[in-house]
């Protein structure tokens, strides 16, 4: 847990230095450059490190080249866009493979809140994805759902600029790498509301959100049937069962109010505060597995920048911002800590080995 705290408080730290930099943002690159090179010298940091680095030998020994599409069937595992990755990369090998992704990656994420988020909320942007713990910590060992992640990330920015078919195309790999990139989908019509960003949209999407909710016993049981037929959830993600506990709907009703917000003041660029309320569309499949809440990390990455610009909202008084934020602060501070001191998590993130010297 230390080095990934000492980490984490030092990318933060040189995140808020950007605030003063008048034209580049060498001190938010820099930050994301120590993210980068810590997950990068990772060592087996993260649970299913080792399962990946399975597959990738059975990749790299099956002689395959990454361009036979038509003999990807050989392998037992479906999502063909991650196989095309293992086998182009196959030269760098699994670490250096590793490497390129967390590069990417990082990249994507710099890239997003570099042009979603005022200089002067930088830090804040980087201390939601250093210390919520389903951002970058676990970045380290969901390899392939954080790299369809990072791609839905560009595919919106492409929305955003009304390149609705490099969204699509974008979406399709992302599927490609993780199937349940597929819930990404939800997130068209949001922006075909946000268009709008009207007080009428805003209804719009709450009564859609209720009528969802409402009418979810009629059909969740085969929503539930089709998710278990797919690869992501035969890997135990449905063995846990959760629920919906008192702090998910207090965030949910924080991502609400943000929402709220946002269009009474009529931000520009303001479709992350839309995004954020799917988190809704998965909380009636709680009951049926705990894990299987990594659906809504599609739409929660999304808080990168709907935090900051709920900061740098000109129509809300300074009590409620620095409330509102507190809360999101000392609870992502509370997830850290449980994080590193979970048992289904301590023994492969309990302890940082760097690859120098194992390999």
């Amino acid at each position: 847990m230390i080095p990934a705290l000492i980490t984490a408080i030092i990318a933060v730290f040189l995140a808020f230095l950007s605030r003063n930099e008048k034209k580049h943002s060498y001190f938010l690159l820099l930050s994301f450059a120590v993210l980068t090179a810590f997950l990068s010298l990772g060592y087996y940091w993260g649970n299913d490190v080792a399962t990946y680095e399975t597959w990738f030998d059975g990749f790299e020994k099956s002689g395959i080249a990454w361009w036979n599409f038509s003999q990807y069937d050989y392998f037992t595992q479906k999502e063909y866009g991650f196989i095309c990755i293992n086998l182009l990369l196959k030269p760098f090998g699994f670490w250096g493979m590793r490497a390129v992704l967390f590069f990417i990656e990082n990249a994507i994420v710099y890239y997003f809140i570099k042009t979603h988020v005022n200089k002067k909320w930088y830090w804040l942007a980087v201390f939601v994805y250093v210390f919520n713990p389903n951002f970058w910590v676990l970045s380290s060992s969901m390899m392939r759902q954080w790299l369809a992640m990072c791609v839905v990330l560009l595919s919106v920015m492409n929305l955003e600029k009304g390149k609705k078919i490099r969204y699509l195309l974008l979406l399709i790999l992302a599927f490609s790498i993780h199937f349940s990139a597929i819930a990404a989908l939800a997130i068209l019509p949001i922006y075909i509301l946000q268009k709008k960003n009207s007080m009428q949209s805003f209804v719009i999407l709450i009564v859609i959100l209720i009528g969802f909710w409402l009418l979810s016993p009629i059909f969740i049981d085969y929503v539930v049937l089709f998710l278990k037929a797919e690869a992501f959830y035969q890997l135990g993600y449905m063995d846990t069962h959760g629920g919906i506990g008192i702090t998910s709907i207090a965030f949910l009703l924080i991502y609400i109010f943000i929402l709220y917000c946002s269009i009474k003041a009529n931000q520009q660029k303001n479709l992350p505060c839309w995004i954020v309320v799917l988190a809704a569309l998965v909380m009636p499949l709680l009951s049926y597995g705990e894990l299987i809440s990594r659906i809504g990390f599609y739409f929660s990455i999304f808080t990168l920048a709907a935090f900051p610009l709920f900061m740098a909202n000109p129509k809300i008084d300074k009590l409620t911002k620095n409330s509102v934020i507190s809360v999101v602060i000392l609870y992502d501070l509370y997830l850290f800590y449980l994080f590193f001191h979970n048992p289904m998590w301590i023994k492969s993130f309990g302890t940082y080995h760097t690859i120098i010297g194992n390999l």
